[in-house]
C-alpha cells in the first residue's frame, strides 16, 4: 500500500508544502537521471513496460483513507519488480506506473502528482537496495522471502516517513497523530493485509 497527498491549504502552508514536494523530488529524479546515464542497461529490458502497464492499472483502483489521501494497491507488483530489477529500474518503474486517477482528472497540480510518483518511486528504490542486499534472485526461498519481507517493511517506513512530514506540514498535526490517520483498520489487520 502506498499513500498520496491531494489536500488544499493556506498560502504559508502551501508554500511550506511546495519546498517539501522539491526535496522529494527534486534527489529522485537526479538519482535516476544518474542512474541512467551511469547504468543505461538496467532500463532497457522491454519486459519493464509491461510492469509499468500493469502497474498503472491497478494504480487505478485507488482506496480512500482519511481526508484526501489514498491507499494503492499496486505495493505487491511494485516489490515484485524490486525484487527482479536494480533498484533504479524499480523506482523507474514506479515513477512512470504510478498513475493517479485525480491526475486525470486535473484534481492535483503537477508538483504534487510529481511528488507522489516520486515518493512511492523513492520507497521502492530503497525496498529494491534492502531486498538486493539480503537476497539474490536465485537465493534459497527462506531467504528471498526474508528479503521480500525487509523491502516491504523498508517500503512502508520510506513512504510513511515521506507521507507524515507532508501530512504534518499541511494538516498542522503530530507526526504520530498523522500516521495514526494513515493506518487503515486496527494494528493487526492493517500488518495482515500489508
Amino acid at each position: 500500500m502506498t499513500t498520496r497527498m491531494t489536500h488544499r491549504t493556506g498560502f504559508s502552508r502551501q508554500t511550506a508544502f511546495s519546498v517539501y514536494q522539491a526535496l522529494v523530488v527534486l534527489p529522485i529524479l537526479g538519482l535516476l537521471v544518474y542512474a541512467a546515464v551511469a547504468e543505461p542497461g538496467q532500463f532497457t529490458d522491454p519486459s519493464l513496460l509491461a510492469w509499468i502497464a500493469i502497474l498503472a492499472v491497478v494504480e487505478l483502483l485507488p482506496v480512500s483513507a482519511w481526508r484526501d489521501l489514498h491507499v494503492s494497491m499496486g505495493l505487491p507488483i511494485l516489490i515484485a519488480v524490486a525484487v527482479l530489477y536494480s533498484p533504479a529500474a524499480a523506482a523507474a518503474v514506479a515513477l512512470v506506473g504510478a498513475v493517479d486517477p485525480r491526475e486525470l482528472r486535473r484534481e492535483v497540480d503537477p508538483l504534487r502528482a510529481l511528488f507522489n510518483r516520486c515518493q512511492i518511486a523513492c520507497s521502492i528504490w530503497v525496498a529494491g537496495v534492502v531486498f538486493h542486499a539480503i537476497a539474490a534472485k536465485d537465493a534459497s526461498v527462506p531467504l528471498v522471502l526474508g528479503g521480500a519481507v525487509a523491502a516491504a517493511a523498508a517500503d512502508y517506513l520510506v513512504n510513511m516517513t515521506l507521507v507524515t512530514g507532508a501530512g504534518v506540514i499541511l494538516y498542522r498535526l503530530s507526526p504520530a497523530q498523522m500516521i495514526q490517520k494513515l493506518r487503515i483498520g486496527n494494528l493487526s489487520e492493517f500488518l495482515i493485509s500489508y
